[in-house]
């Protein structure tokens, strides 16, 4: 024991014998003793007797609900309106919204964080961008310490493993970054070179239906 200070004393902690342990439920005893006498005083006084059956209650944890989240770019992509009455009725209530300069209509939807058909937790937040209809513009004044700057990335993403050939399209906020092409399937890697800022979401599609939405931080190395 190592004393630090006067009246305090600090065990080892012995870690490395448990430290490469894995956690594994403990079976239940065939024969539990619950002592009645813990602590100073009268001992308590038991409620059953031998050879009565006690029933334990053991919880499975909070309750998860889960849904399957829907896909809100079919065809072109749902307006904000349909596609927040489709995440309701699915009890998604968890969103962010996200605007984004863009050619594509007013209030249309351009990307969704979580891919469509993916089972998951209906508490979990759901990042959407859609289109403020205005064609996006780049800084007039790239000086200006308001405006965050536009850094080049080099990105790499992860391909799908289909097992087959397949066509591969990544687009950013309804705008083609990367158009239709034939991925072949030793093809694990795909490295782009990104211009952005801060958080953006790039939107992978495969043979035209959406796979999954990749998150890219500007701000982080890689």
């Amino acid at each position: 024991m190592a004393f630090s200070f006067f009246g305090g004393i600090h065990p080892k902690g012995n870690k490395a014998y448990a430290e490469h342990k894995s956690v594994r439920e403990f079976p239940a005893p065939d024969v539990l003793i619950v002592p009645l006498a813990q602590h100073i005083g009268a001992p308590c006084v038991p409620l059953v007797k031998k050879g009565d059956t006690v029933i334990l209650w053991i919880s499975l944890g909070p309750k998860v609900e889960t849904a399957r989240m829907p896909n809100l770019l079919s065809g072109s992509g749902y307006m904000m309106d349909t596609a927040e009455t489709i995440l309701h009725n699915n009890k998604f209530y968890n969103l962010e919204w996200i605007p984004v300069d863009s050619t594509a209509p007013k209030g249309r939807v351009l990307s969704q964080s979580v891919p469509a058909g993916e089972e998951i937790d209906v508490t979990t937040r759901i990042v959407l961008e859609y289109s403020t209809g205005v064609a996006p513009t780049e800084p007039t004044d790239p000086s200006d310490p308001d405006l965050p700057p536009m850094v080049s990335k080099s990105h790499v993403f992860a391909l799908p493993q289909m097992g087959q050939a397949y066509t591969l399209r990544i687009e950013h906020a309804g705008e083609q970054i990367f158009p239709d092409t034939l991925i072949q399937p030793d093809q694990r890697e795909l490295t782009l070179e990104l211009l952005g800022n801060g958080t953006m979401y790039y939107t992978l599609y495969v043979n035209g239906e959406l796979y999954e939405t990749v998150t890219v931080n500007f701000e982080a190395d890689e």
